[in-house]
């Protein structure tokens, strides 16, 4: 069901907060902002202050804690606008959640399904490479299969830093080698890199007869690299959470 007029999506993932206007179907702006503590700096933009949204679906993957806190700076910028949060249940627009406890599954990667499921039919491979890589499966039949979910990049780097004693990475160390890796920072992150690549590449050939959809901050980036014929969608959490929102309003 598509419900009209004008709905702002508030996708509170790990390590940034992304806003996706709507003006009944289309995105008219989406943005992103990588910090967020007592208040949002991008609230105070002509864009934010222009647009008056009817209805907010929210997202978050974040604790309760930090959850609760966005939605108060929300709130208290858009006092009378009806807000909608979104978690993940064992059914939604016509796809069936497998997991045994629904609402175990990250509100992210049910969102990305959601929106797939209404853009493509058929066996889809959905790769979402952001903070972490998640790997969902479609079957041809529109069965969602769940999925994988592993550290993204930059949290492999950070893992490596953290649990040991001496491995430790400077800005410097990060230079064109010319395939010679000669120090402890390109070795972790040639390495990282090519562990992340060599996942997607195993489910890629695991996977022939599917079509393959990528996301995520680095999802054009392992696409390109790994050169499979596949399709990038920039704002897929946005649109499933559009997706979602209008089925819950249309339920009331």
């Amino acid at each position: 069901m598509s419900v009209s007029n004008n709905v702002l999506v508030i996708d509170a993932g790990n390590t940034s907060v992304k806003w996706t206007a709507f003006e009944n179907d289309s995105i008219v702006w989406n943005k992103r902002e990588l910090h967020l503590e007592s208040r949002s700096t991008l609230l105070g933009d002509s864009e934010y202050t222009s647009f008056q949204p009817d209805r907010l679906y929210f997202a978050s993957v974040r604790g309760e804690a930090d959850s609760q806190v966005l939605l108060a700076v929300v709130k208290a910028f858009y006092p009378n606008v009806e807000i909608y949060p979104l978690r993940s249940r064992k059914e939604a627009c016509g796809v069936t959640n497998p997991y045994v406890e629904p609402e175990r599954l990250g509100i992210d990667r049910w969102l990305n399904v959601l929106a797939i499921s209404e853009l493509l039919s058929g066996g889809i491979v959905v790769v979402d490479v952001g903070t972490a890589l998640k790997v969902e499966f479609i079957e041809k039949n529109g069965q969602y299969k769940g999925g994988y979910i592993v550290p993204g990049f930059e949290m492999m780097v950070d893992a490596l830093v953290v649990n040991t004693g001496k491995i430790r990475i400077d800005s410097s160390d990060l230079y064109d080698s010319q395939g010679l890796i000669d120090n402890t920072g390109l070795a972790v992150h040639i390495g990282c890199w090519q562990m992340l690549l060599a996942l997607v590449e195993r489910v890629y050939r695991q996977n022939l007869e599917k079509s393959f959809v990528f996301t995520g901050g680095n999802g054009l980036k392992i696409m390109q690299e790994l050169q499979i014929k596949g399709n990038y969608h920039a704002n897929l959490v946005a649109l499933g959470a559009k997706r979602l929102g209008d089925e819950l309003v249309g339920q009331k």
